[in-house]
């Protein structure tokens, strides 16, 4: 049984697999190894990868000074990543698009793919974001709970509102997003 996971993000690859007993993990980029990582398991060693490159990726935004990305750069980077996406995902993105102002709660998001609940909307979400923040690093901001970033924040920004019941963010999907999924025809 292979229990290797390994995924692309942006120009890196992140490998994790049990290895001599244990569980390690490798960032490869351009073919060579960048970091690695050890951990308890295959899925502790690929969290720790992403988190990695997620940093790293946050301090090239941040060095770039880009507060917005172009059209066209956006929608270079959603073509490299749309081959990668879910049916759920792509439904939550056209639905989305399509909201009064381009503005939709977790819910909205987790109705339009058929999913269960707000909790695995937002899971999705943030793979979508963290996808195209891996092609289009922009510098997002980070939870106050634990410091991680939000990548839904590479597709939307959280708005001053909240849903009615006031339980939800409402996120309104940023312009270069919106005019870059429109360009690619994937609305």
């Amino acid at each position: 049984m292979d229990d290797r996971k390994s995924e692309v993000i942006g120009p890196y690859t992140l490998v994790a697999l049990p290895h001599q007993g244990g569980f390690h993990g490798v960032i490869w980029q351009g073919g060579k190894k960048t970091e690695a990582v050890t951990g308890s398991s295959v899925d502790d060693c690929l969290n720790q990868l992403r988190d990695r490159v997620a940093d790293l990726l946050q301090a090239e935004a941040a060095a770039r000074g880009d507060s917005s990305p172009t059209v066209s750069a956006t929608v270079a980077a959603i073509h490299r990543v749309a081959p990668r996406l879910t049916t759920g995902q792509m439904q939550m993105l056209r639905a989305h698009y399509n909201a009064p102002d381009r503005c939709i709660t977790a819910t909205q998001l987790a109705e339009a793919a058929d999913y269960r609940g707000y909790q695995a909307a937002n899971l999705q979400y943030g793979r979508v974001g963290l996808l195209l923040y891996g092609e289009l690093p922009v510098v997002l901001p980070r939870r106050a709970s634990d410091g991680k970033l939000i990548f839904t924040c590479a597709l939307a920004e959280a708005t001053d509102q909240r849903s009615d019941d006031e339980t939800q963010w409402i996120w309104r999907m940023r312009p270069h997003v919106a005019e870059a999924l429109a360009a690619a025809k994937l609305v």
